[in-house]
């Protein structure tokens, strides 16, 4: 934006520079005692360049919206990833806490096999110490 500024002011100024000389030469050349003709002459001569130089700019200035034109769509293409970005983020944040939620209960499950085991151990130790106290008729 700072060198369309720059372009802009650039062409501004060159216009003004040619400007002041034709006004300036018409001015000298209006106070000279040189014919009509002479003047009509130099005055086409002046309107030619100042034609040429209008169009210079004005081709410049339409260059210059073309490279905004372009920067434009890149800005409005970046937008657009953004956007995909940060689509893409949430979905792998909802993602993300579904795995979490998965963890958890795999984690309560282990939890719960550890508990059982735990149980079956201590069973295990009170049926192996109170082996001998088996009455063989079916009561302790």
């Amino acid at each position: 934006m700072n060198e369309f500024k720059k372009n802009i002011l650039f062409f501004l100024f060159g216009f003004t520079v040619i400007f002041a000389i034709g006004f300036q030469r018409g001015c000298s050349y209006a106070s000279s005692g040189d014919g009509d003709t002479e003047r009509a002459e130099r005055y086409e001569e002046q309107n030619a360049s100042a034609s040429e130089s209008v169009g210079r700019i004005e081709g410049g200035l339409g260059e210059l919206a073309g490279q905004m034109q372009e920067a434009r769509r890149e800005v409005d293409e970046s937008i657009t990833g953004i956007g995909q970005l940060r689509e893409d983020g949430a979905r792998i944040a909802g993602r993300s806490r579904d795995i979490e939620a998965s963890a958890g209960r795999i984690e309560d499950g282990i939890c719960r096999i550890e508990q059982i085991i735990f149980e079956a151990e201590e069973k295990s130790i009170v049926l192996e110490e109170c082996g001998d106290c088996i009455d063989p008729g079916g009561g302790y």
